[in-house]
């Protein structure tokens, strides 16, 4: 029902005070993500001047926030940055160097947090999307957009399918698959299902930039892989209860990074059995036709 960023923070601690604190000098430091994608560098050469970097091993867009905490330090470019990696890349976002040289300097709690795609995305609106389930088959949408539950702010633009656990879940537009997780097995309304965005999941970016998000996936249902091109209708996986998720179900949205930290989720139109377009309503019930 609804979901974090698509890639973790990696927190870093470096303390500055006059000669590094207790850190010997150069000073080098580099910690990447649980899946080796985003790796955050830290070097500070000398006393005075540092460097903040992102080393991207990514094989699709993926916009990174990169923030800290400073003082008496001169930056290079303000705080928090946000950057737009296309492929593999290693980019320094931020020099800094000791402000007042009479007092003491510090950089501390560096962190990033990252989501796939690109801001710069525009949604092609001539596109009409297939419902993302097995045609011929009605089914009914527990939750739509601006929904009381969860959809409202990054997610408002989403739709909750009532499919039991098990049911095939198909592509509703063609794209590139840029991310599969399918390993995790609990569902729950505590908060950090929804902050760690716990729930398996496919996401397919489309031809315009924008990524197609059908979560809550069964465990190791999904058929396809990341790098795969798949069509419309094609069977990605099967519908479960994972993460953020009072019951079976599948959710699906429209999305587009604003930056590392927010995603911005965007109507779209569907293909049903009641006309192209017609708005999918709470308690409502939709048949997919090819």
């Amino acid at each position: 029902m609804s979901r974090g960023s698509l890639t973790g923070c990696v927190l870093g601690l470096v303390l500055a005070c006059g000669v590094a604190g207790a850190q010997a000098l150069p000073y080098r430091n580099e910690s990447c993500s649980e899946d080796g994608l985003v790796c955050l560098l830290i070097e500070q050469p000398d006393t005075e001047t540092a460097s903040l970097s992102i080393r991207a091993r990514v094989h699709s867009t993926l916009t990174l926030t990169l923030e800290a905490d400073v003082e008496n330090v001169a930056l290079s470019t303000p705080l928090p940055v946000t950057a737009v990696f296309e492929g593999p890349e290693t980019r320094t976002l931020v020099k800094l160097e000791h402000k007042q040289r009479a007092l003491a300097w510090s950089y501390k709690n560096v962190r990033y947090t990252s989501n796939w795609g690109t801001p710069r995305a525009v949604h092609d609106d001539s596109v009409v999307y297939q419902l993302p389930f097995a045609a011929d088959r009605a089914v009914r949408v527990i939750q739509g957009y601006d929904g009381a539950f969860s959809h409202h702010g990054s997610s408002r633009h989403a739709v909750d399918f009532d499919l039991p656990e098990g049911s095939p879940v198909h592509a509703a537009r063609a794209g590139t698959v840029v991310q599969v997780v399918q390993h995790f097995t609990a569902a729950g309304t505590d908060a950090s299902y929804q902050q760690k965005d716990k729930g398996n999941r496919v996401l397919v970016r489309h031809s315009d930039g924008t990524l197609g998000y059908y979560g809550h996936l069964q465990p190791g249902s999904v058929v396809v892989k990341e790098g795969q091109y798949v069509t419309p209708w094609q069977l990605l996986g099967r519908s479960g209860n994972t993460g953020y998720s009072l019951g079976p179900h599948l959710h699906f949205e429209v999305r587009k990074p604003l930056d590392g930290k927010q995603s911005l989720t965007i109507p779209v139109r569907f293909n049903t059995s009641r006309g192209v377009g017609v708005p999918l309503e709470k308690d409502k019930s939709y048949t997919a036709v090819r």
